[in-house]
């Protein structure tokens, strides 16, 4: 019988065969390169999990993620079991849940708004098939209502205000056509299809070129610079825990007390899904989710240009629904960083469910061995890579730095509660505080490799805390020549000139970097609570000569 979704053509001739086997080695590929990346992020995640000062939090979001993961392998299992009113029942079910969470988010939960305008946004492309699916079935009213919520839903998403959404869908629906028209295309199409595709890309760049210059005011181009600094400085965090990650939602008090010297919470994800991925799980994190991503837009693109009509819409629905939340990924992590995190994987278990429906009904399906050998083949990949990117990011001396960092935060973070303590400094130079393991840890990473910052950043950091200003200031010279635009590492070092009465030195290194929440009358505020009117005279010194902007050259 011929299959009804096939995704390579039955029986290729001449040069075409050798393209088709291509495809099809492809084809085999997907689900195990897909399900091998998740292993890897799920493991991750286990070690976020392990690593987190507070463990109760992390396990609980450790648990949230795997429910996420846990109802792709589900939808997975339906595809492969041709449970197609399942991933059906999905679509539909996609416009009440969005409509529900709009109308909670608008009422109930105002704070959550951005993670909710991003979860409407991946729903509205599902609810958009499953009416389309509705429609075509003859299910006039259930089409009508999905229609009407679909318009309900929109008008929630533009009411959120949440710009960067709005482009994020603005870039997914046209993706998903654009991807959708490829892959329905034959392999020699006429003149005339490829100016159609091309017109519709440019039709889709003009419309978003159109829709920056209308709701992107000149505000927010300085949200966005100042969010591209957010980056970069998490991205430095993001480096001194690169393998294991800080812990799954320690982010708040780690940001705090290691990136911008607060002792209070100050941003609790870093607002871009992949960057937050390393932060709480480490680059292996970040790489099992791209190579989910990775497969799973090759599965969506398979699906969208193969099969019966009513497949092709859901897949590209869910193409668009899963470009969404890739785009919008590089400008927010609010749903990754809420309660909602299970939603986030929908798109891609919709995706798994109707490729696996697609290889169960294509003549070489039902072939478990070889779906083992490319998941052992995919297992086999990973750790080769793991070895190559362990080398890449600094090998053994890397991992002391890890470990002392891991060591420092478990140490601090899991006393520290303010106003009981005034500041991370003074649990430094607590005796019920046992900061040797991370010292031995950081001095290993010298002496395996002297040119490591976190090390040298972290060892001034304690050193300056506990008033040994000699030792701080050796270690916070060497941090700065090895990474001058640190801002962790401008801030203390001006603070170690200050003390030391060079006055115009330290405000050259604070008018490099954004201190505008404060962050030097903290200091101030701790050489007071010490007692020490020296230091802070010199401190409030250096302050006055900054905030007058009389900084010599």
């Amino acid at each position: 019988m011929r299959a009804s979704l096939p995704l390579v053509p039955d029986h290729p001739t001449g040069s075409a065969a050798g393209s088709a086997g291509m495809r099809r080695v492809w084809a085999r590929l997907l689900l195990p390169a897909a399900t091998t990346a998740a292993l890897v992020y799920l493991m991750s995640a286990a070690v976020g999990a392990l690593v987190a000062y507070e463990p109760e939090p992390a396990r609980l979001r450790f648990a949230t993620l795997a429910a996420g993961l846990a109802v792709c392998a589900a939808l997975w299992q339906a595809g492969a079991a041709r449970r197609w009113r399942v991933l059906a029942a999905l679509s539909v079910a996609a416009g009440p849940l969005a409509l529900g969470l709009g109308i909670w988010s608008r009422f109930a939960q105002p704070h959550m708004a951005a993670a909710l305008a991003e979860t409407i946004a991946i729903l509205l492309p599902l609810q958009a098939g499953g009416a389309a699916l509705a429609y075509r079935q003859g299910r006039r009213l259930t089409a009508e209502l999905l229609g009407a919520g679909l318009l309900l839903n929109g008008w929630l998403l533009i009411l959120s205000g949440e710009r960067s959404v709005w482009l994020a869908a603005a870039i997914g629906l046209p993706s998903a056509i654009l991807v959708a028209e490829g892959a329905m295309a034959r392999p020699h199409a006429t003149g005339w299809r490829w100016a159609r595709r091309a017109g519709a890309g440019i039709a889709a760049a003009a419309g978003l070129l159109y829709l920056l210059l209308l709701v992107w005011p000149p505000a927010a181009t300085a949200v966005l610079a100042q969010r591209a600094a957010l980056w970069r400085d998490m991205i430095r965090l993001a480096a001194d825990y690169r393998f294991t990650g800080s812990g799954l939602g320690m982010t708040a008090m780690v940001a705090s007390s290691y990136l911008f010297l607060l002792h209070v919470p100050l941003y609790d994800h870093a607002h871009n899904l992949y960057i937050q991925m390393a932060l709480e799980q480490g680059v292996f994190g970040v790489m099992g989710f791209g190579g989910m991503a990775l497969a799973t837009l090759g599965m969506a693109q398979k699906v969208a240009g193969a099969g019966d009509p009513a497949r092709r819409v859901l897949g590209a629905c869910a193409l668009a629904a899963l470009v969404t939340l890739l785009v919008h990924g590089l400008l927010d992590a609010e749903l990754y960083a809420s309660v909602l995190l299970p939603l986030l994987f929908l798109p891609f278990g919709l995706v798994w469910g109707l490729y696996a429906a697609a290889r169960q009904e294509t003549a070489d399906a039902g072939q478990p061995a070889r779906g083992l050998a490319g998941a052992g083949a995919g297992i086999t990949a990973v750790l080769l890579w793991a070895v190559l990117l362990w080398a890449a990011l600094g090998g053994r001396g890397a991992w002391a730095a890890n470990q002392g960092a891991l060591a420092q935060t478990r140490a601090e973070l899991r006393v520290y509660r303010w106003p009981q303590w005034v500041l991370q400094d003074q649990v430094r130079r607590s005796a019920a505080v046992n900061l040797e393991p991370a010292l031995a840890y950081y001095q290993a990473a010298l002496d395996l490799d002297p040119s490591n910052v976190t090390a040298q950043r972290r060892l001034g950091q304690i050193a300056l805390a506990r008033g040994e200003a000699a030792t701080a200031r050796r270690y916070l010279s060497a941090a700065y020549a090895l990474a001058p635009h640190d801002r962790v590492v401008r801030q203390l070092l001006g603070e170690s000139d200050a003390l030391a009465g060079n006055l115009p030195a330290a405000v050259h290194l604070w008018q490099g970097i954004d201190l505008g929440e404060g962050q030097l009358d903290v200091r101030l505020a701790w050489y007071a609570f010490l007692g020490n009117m020296h230091d802070r005279q010199q401190m409030q010194e250096a302050i006055n000569l900054y905030e007058r902007g009389s900084a010599l050259p």
